[in-house]
């Protein structure tokens, strides 16, 4: 007997994008029927046989298509296609009906993994009330729409600093669909990374505990999937559970995220208290965290305190920082300069640079960083605005 594939459509303006689905579609054997219109005709729906249908996040009035489209076809599998610049639709598109969403330009790895997620029947996943602590810590993401920027090194050395500094417990986590680097940086190897909670129906912090990997400097991490062959994509509603956990379990949690939209980004960046955007001094890391800090400005449920931080601040041929201050309408609180010889030795070696060269310039930044976090902390609880200062013996000019 032939087997009947896959049916996706999708209603986009982009033909780009239509193409594009086509001919990853094509290569698991799917088929794609596109619609590249601005107005949708219900009846083109309903006299389709489709098993997925996918909705680009950039056509006008995408929200109240999607809301009457869930509401004409509540059986209908519906998911969206976004972009970058389209984190402060996702919520609304989840709400109106979306199941999921993929990012355009499709990734391969990622697209078949949500489909079949999306179309596979729900799961009763659910957070136990067993083991739950009412006291919540402070969830820090480290956040940029571009790789390559030093987002990990930051998260991995800003986790170090705060657990050296407060000599309390901290966790690292990372919170993506990509193959983990954390691991690597730290010189673990972890038993269970978070693909291991792809097949849990109930999550707790008994479970979560269990997949904690410590370091030797005290740093919990829980990890992404060191290899392609254990990747497996976690829900939006499993990562809001095992970010709300975390938050249970330690006074901070240091979370690295995706340079590129998926599932996890919209929950952690809801649940922040403290999101820090790190910005490069270039024209194209400009334009992300412009258009990332336009979506938080947009986003009601986005409540966290904004932090910009620029790294390889002094690289030569750079953006000026006064340019770039005045281009975001954003202070900087911390400069991170360029040190590559360092940053590559602390990598290969597996320890973080504010343990190995504790006197180095990016060290003592990061330190920096840590005291503007704590003490902006202190000030929201109300306390006194002036604490002892960890970099009173330093000299930062």
């Amino acid at each position: 007997m032939t087997e009947i594939p896959l049916r996706l459509a999708i209603i986009t303006q982009n033909p780009a994008c239509a193409q594009s689905l086509e001919q990853l579609a094509n290569t698991y054997g799917w088929a794609v029927t596109p619609l590249i219109e601005e107005t949708v005709p219900l009846e083109w729906i309903s006299n389709q046989q489709i098993d997925l249908l996918l909705v680009d996040l950039e056509l006008p009035n995408v929200i109240p298509m999607l809301m009457n489209l869930s509401s004409r076809f509540p059986e209908m599998r519906i998911m969206a296609v976004a972009a970058p610049q389209h984190l402060a639709k996702l919520q609304e598109a989840m709400l109106a009906g979306a199941k999921d969403f993929v990012a355009y330009p499709f990734d391969p790895t990622f697209f078949q993994a949500t489909v079949q997620r999306v179309l596979r029947p729900q799961t009763g996943l659910a957070l136990s009330s067993s083991h739950v602590n009412s006291t919540k810590g402070r969830v820090v993401a480290v956040a940029s729409l571009r790789g390559g920027v030093g987002r990990s090194t930051i998260a991995v050395n800003l986790a170090a600093t705060l657990r050296k500094s407060m000599n309390g417990d901290v966790i690292l986590t990372e919170a993506h669909h990509s193959l983990g680097h954390l691991a690597l940086m730290l010189n673990l190897h972890p038993r269970h990374t978070l693909a291991d909670l792809a097949e849990e129906t109930e999550i707790d912090s008994d479970i979560i505990r269990s997949m904690l990997q410590q370091h030797a400097n005290g740093i919990r991490l829980l990890a992404a999937a060191p290899l392609l062959s254990q990747l497996a994509d976690l829900s939006g509603e499993a990562w809001r559970l095992i970010l709300q956990t975390l938050s249970q379990m330690a006074p901070y949690v240091v979370v690295d995220t995706s340079s590129m939209p998926d599932a996890a980004l919209p929950e952690v960046l809801t649940l922040a208290d403290d999101i820090i955007i790190v910005a490069s001094p270039d024209i194209p890391g400009l334009r992300g965290v412009h258009g990332l800090m336009e979506a938080l400005e947009m986003e009601q449920d986005v409540s966290a305190h904004i932090h910009l931080v620029l790294n390889r601040s002094d690289v030569p041929g750079g953006l000026d920082e006064n340019a770039i201050q005045k281009q975001l309408r954003k202070k900087i609180v911390v400069r991170i300069p360029d040190d590559p010889s360092l940053a590559t030795f602390a990598l290969n070696r597996g320890v973080p640079f504010v343990f190995s060269h504790p006197r180095a310039i990016l060290s003592r930044r990061i330190d920096m960083l840590a005291e503007h976090l704590m003490n902006h902390q202190v000030a929201l609880n109300g306390q006194s605005k002036t604490r002892p200062a960890l970099l009173s013996m330093l000299s930062i000019k």
